[in-house]
């Protein structure tokens, strides 16, 4: 809501309802709007601020109709207002409908195999690598290759190469496996 709405009460005089000291009375409003913001957040509102402000602008709204804080904190009446905030932004969520696409899983990428197979014959090749095959890719994947490489003495060009090549092998074990699978079916 903008200024004009509030044309009956000056901003001295909306910032007396949080202290008589014009400096106090600014640090507690700053503080209530960090502490909404952070309610909003906690309850996992997309658009925090926006809230806060409405918040604000509710309950200053109803001041100037003439409604009366009836506890001893300002920020209480306002949390109220934000509490009820909440409940309107969930019950204001609608149902998102699933489409007929999303009911069926959509088939793998990788070589056709569902989730299920993939583990399965990852897990069997993973196996048959050597230990150092092994401590390459658990580095490449958590994202220390380079420091694996360095520790061999190799430069991060040849770290790659060996990571794109155990791809290859590992894709190669798996397409085997598929079709010694499919041979004995």
């Amino acid at each position: 809501m903008s200024r004009a709405n509030f044309n009956a009460l000056s901003e001295t005089d909306l910032l007396k309802i949080f202290d008589s000291d014009p400096g106090i009375a600014e640090a507690k409003y700053l503080e209530l709007c960090e502490k909404l913001h952070r309610f909003f957040e906690w309850r996992h509102i997309a658009d925090p601020s926006d809230l806060v402000q409405e918040a604000i602008a509710r309950g200053l709204s109803n001041l100037q109709a003439g409604k009366q804080i009836t506890s001893a904190d300002p920020a209480h009446y306002f949390f109220g207002i934000a509490h009820n905030l909440v409940k309107e932004k969930w019950k204001s969520r609608k149902q998102e409908q699933l489409k007929e696409q999303d009911l069926h899983p959509k088939k793998s990428a990788f070589m056709g195999l569902e989730g299920v197979e993939q583990g399965i014959y990852l897990q069997q090749c993973l196996k048959e690598l050597t230990q150092e095959d092994f401590d390459l890719l658990l580095a490449y994947t958590e994202g220390s290759a380079a420091e694996w490489g360095l520790a061999r003495g190799l430069q991060p060009g040849a770290v790659r190469l060996r990571v794109f090549r155990l791809r290859k092998r590992i894709e190669e074990r798996v397409r085997s496996r598929i079709a010694m699978a499919a041979r004995k079916s």
